[in-house]
Parts: structure tokens; sequence; C-alpha cells
């Protein structure tokens, strides 16, 4: 069970952060909502709350009652049942947090109600020191949940996660022990901490340079391109009937480094991070080509050096990571500040899948995990998920500044299953690019080609050219597998 510290705050946030995400069309009730804090007359105010919270449930698809009958003589602001549940709503506005007494009068209208209620408190002042302890210690005598100002925002923002904050609420409650408040969550959110390199997968893919050593990164030229490669690209479009895939994206609310490193963790722990990953790590002018999922998370915390390494330092810099997951693959991306508190603007992860799964349960437990505050949607794919060039029409010699090395079968056998090579059109005018050729030649300075036929590293050839490209979009990220041959 979790206790207030002393010097906590009551457990509020402003959460306007949400007006940065809503499109235009959604938002209205949180508009009404922001209009009412200019109210003086605290009984208006607290009126034009009930029916904005009402008109939230019902856009939920919940049924509403206001001033419900059920719990007389006593009277409750809203009763709002659904298939699965019901929950008796009161909600303050008051100037101060509410405290255990209101508590004690919604378990009251409970008990008068009859029947099994959940009770539901909406305060936008927050509640006071001690009150998760009444909440908890007593959850024979009625479970309820709590809404602050954050959840409020959240819930008329969209009301369609009404029904995921009302779920996770009530596990955090009944499983946990927990008084889950968003304003607290959030908090929290922000001073994650960065979680031990070793737990996430290690790669079975490494850089090496010409001179044999290993690379942590290849640095080449490059810009803010939300661009990366990746050896291999699984085809998702092998659905009969000319069928194609879908795509989810899932906004997580990662505020800070610590955060998107404890989205890789949890992607690790149902199984969606592979020793196969690949990424890029881009400022101003310079980009860090890189592989494997522990190996990014130790890139993300050396800006410094990458800082330094630049001639025009920026304040920010952004990253693409890219793995292969059940049924398909994933993208991450953010852009992250060049300052101590490394603070994440807007991270998502995108998804293309074969389709529909039948059993979406880990991604909805992904949801609920992040508190992602956008309800996702599966969305068919306009055409094939990867483009495919068979073969380069003229022959394209590669200028070698690295290899992808990779273990065989046995414990001293390795054979090199990649090279990274200068890209052959870059500067604009180098070489004209072939018909097709997937991005703009001053995006990226380095190619990362997966080769064509492998060899091991002591019959490192004289020449490689390019051979074939294939090509995938997600939601923010292109994803481009170049094929070499010697």
């Amino acid at each position: 069970m979790r206790a207030m510290a002393e010097d906590e705050a009551p457990a509020s946030a402003s959460g306007d952060d949400l007006e940065d995400i809503l499109p235009p069309w959604e938002g209205d009730l949180l508009a009404e909502f922001q209009g009412l804090a200019g109210t003086v007359n605290p009984q208006r105010r607290g009126l034009q709350l009930e029916k904005l919270l009402e008109r939230a449930f019902q856009r939920a698809h919940f049924r509403v009652v206001r001033n419900p009958a059920a719990a007389k003589p006593r009277q409750t602001d809203l009763m709002a049942s659904s298939r699965d549940a019901r929950y008796l709503i009161e909600s303050k506005w008051e100037s101060k947090p509410i405290d255990v007494a209101t508590l004690g009068g919604l378990r009251e209208r409970m008990e008068r109600a009859g029947g099994p209620a959940i009770g539901v408190l909406i305060s936008v002042s927050g509640v006071a020191k001690g009150f998760d302890v009444e909440v908890v210690s007593r959850k024979d005598k009625g479970l309820v949940v709590v809404f602050d100002e954050t959840d409020i925002r959240q819930a008329l923002a969209d009301p369609n996660d009404l029904v995921r904050l009302l779920s996770l609420k009530y596990e955090q409650l009944v499983v946990h022990s927990n008084l889950h408040l968003g304003g607290l969550a959030a908090a929290k959110r922000t001073k994650q901490r960065r979680r031990p390199v070793g737990e996430l997968p290690v790669t079975r893919m490494k850089l090496v340079g010409l001179d044999g050593e290993p690379l942590s990164a290849i640095p080449g030229a490059g810009f803010f391109t939300p661009m990366t490669f990746s050896l291999e690209l699984p085809d998702i479009d092998w659905v009969p009937a000319g069928g194609v895939g879908v795509a989810l994206d899932m906004p997580v609310p990662a505020s800070d480094e610590a955060g998107v490193v404890k989205l890789l963790h949890e992607l690790h722990a149902m199984g969606w991070t592979t020793g196969r990953s690949q990424w890029v790590i881009q400022q101003w002018g310079q980009s860090w080509h890189g592989v494997g999922a522990e190996e990014f998370v130790s890139a993300l915390g050396d800006w410094k050096q990458r800082e330094a390494a630049v001639e025009k330092p920026h304040h920010s810099e952004s990253f693409v990571y890219f793995d292969v997951c059940d049924g398909g693959f994933y993208s991450i991306t953010a852009d992250l500040s060049c300052s101590p508190g490394r603070r994440a603007f807007p991270c998502n992860v995108s998804f293309q899948l074969s389709g529909v799964p039948l059993d979406a349960s880990p991604l909805q437990h992904l949801y609920e995990l992040f508190d992602v505050s956008r309800n996702g949607y599966f969305r068919p794919l306009p055409g094939k998920s990867v483009d495919r060039t068979m073969c380069v029409p003229r022959r394209v010699p590669l200028d070698v500044v690295g290899f992808v090395h990779q273990p065989g079968r046995r414990d001293d056998d390795e054979w090199v299953v990649g090279v990274v090579a200068k890209n052959p059109f870059a500067p604009i005018g180098a070489l004209p690019e072939p018909s097709g050729w997937p991005f703009n030649s001053e995006e990226s300075g380095l190619l990362v080609c997966s080769l064509r036929s492998h060899h091991q590293p002591k019959d490192a050839k004289d020449s490689y050219f390019l051979w074939s490209w294939e090509h995938a979009r997600t939601t923010d990220a292109s994803v481009v597998r170049v094929v070499a041959d010697w």
C-alpha cells in the first residue's frame, strides 16, 4: 500500500499538455471545463461539472442517470452503468482537497443503493493527506476509485478513454492495494530511474571497423530524418487473395530518456525486443547508426559525447528504433533534449502487423501499462507494407567503412552478414539515384546494407556493390533494407 509523503502536494495536475495532442475536432468538453475555472459561484461551477461528466460518460456509452433515487434520502450526483459494472459518482470542485468525510458520505450512499456498485469520487482539488490509506484499508466498506484533475482532463479530452481509466483504477485498488491518481502517476513517470542495461537482449550482431575492432555505433553525415536501416524486413503481405496488413499507433507518455528506456524494458518483458534491432540517433548534420537494444540504451546516455563531436551543437536529437515482433514489426520514434533533464518530446510506437490479432490482450496491456491517453485503432494499410526493388539496373560500387558480423553455429565461427558503406548518391550529384530510390540523398551519408552472400571476416572482398533494396513506412518512420553483393 502506498502512503503519501508528508511533503507531497495534493494529487492534482494541470494536464495542459493534453491540448497539444488533441485533434482539432475533439476536446470540446475539456474546453468547457477550462472555461469553468473562472466561475466565481462554486454551486454553479459544481453543477456545470456534473453536466460535463454526464456528457462524458454518455459519450463513453454508459447509461447515465442524474440525481438517482437509489440512495435516498441522500442525494447522489450521477449513476452510470454498463453491461459490466455500475458506478455511483460524486463530483467535487472545492477550494481545498477533499477529506475522508467525503469518502464516508459516498460509501453511505453506496450502501443505501444496494447491490454491487463501485464508487467514483471526482475531485478537481485532489485529496487530502491520509485519504489513500482510508480508501485502501477499508475496501470492505465499499470500493471507491478517485479521479483527480489530471484524470478529469484526460476523460473530458477523450471520453472513450473512461472505460480504460476506470479499469486501471479498479485493478490498482483491488490487485495492488493502491489508490491510482493521474497526477501522482504523471509525477512518478518524470522521476523514473533508468533500469540496468544488462536486462535487455544481447544482439548477435556487432559492428566492426575496417581495422577489425568492434564499434558501438558508426557515425556519418545526416539530418533529422525519421529513417533507419534494417538487415531484414519481415514479409507481412503474404495474406491470400491480395490482403494487406494493419497498423496500430501507441503514443506513449515517456517524459524523458528514462521513460524511453522503461518502454524498451516492458517491450522486452513481452518478448518484443530481439537481438535483431537496429537504430539511428540523429543531430543536425550527423547521424550514428547502431544495432541492438542494449547498445541503444547505452548510446542514449552518451549524448554529451555526441554534442562534442558535431560542429554545430543542437538543442535536441532524434532517434528511430526498429525491431520485429509477433506478426510483424514496429518502430519507436522520439526527440530528446540535449540537456541534463533529457526531456522526451512525443514518443510513438508504430506497429505494422499481418492482420488484426485474434488475441489483442498483449497490446491492450501495453496501453494500460503506460497509461496511454488515447484509444488505439487497427487501421488497414492502403497497400503492401514492404516495397521491393528486385535488382538495381546498373552496377553501383560501394565504399565500405565497416562491417556487420554475426556468429555462426560454432563458437569460433563468425560471418560478415552486412556492410556499412558511404552513400554513393550523397552529396547530391555524386551519382544519379536509381529510379524508386527510397530516400533523398542528403538524408543519410551512410548505408547499412545486408549482404546477399555472406563470407567470413578473413575473406573480405576487394569490392562490394549495390544489389537491391526494400522499403517500408510506419506512421512516423521509414525503414530501408539495402542489399549489397560482391
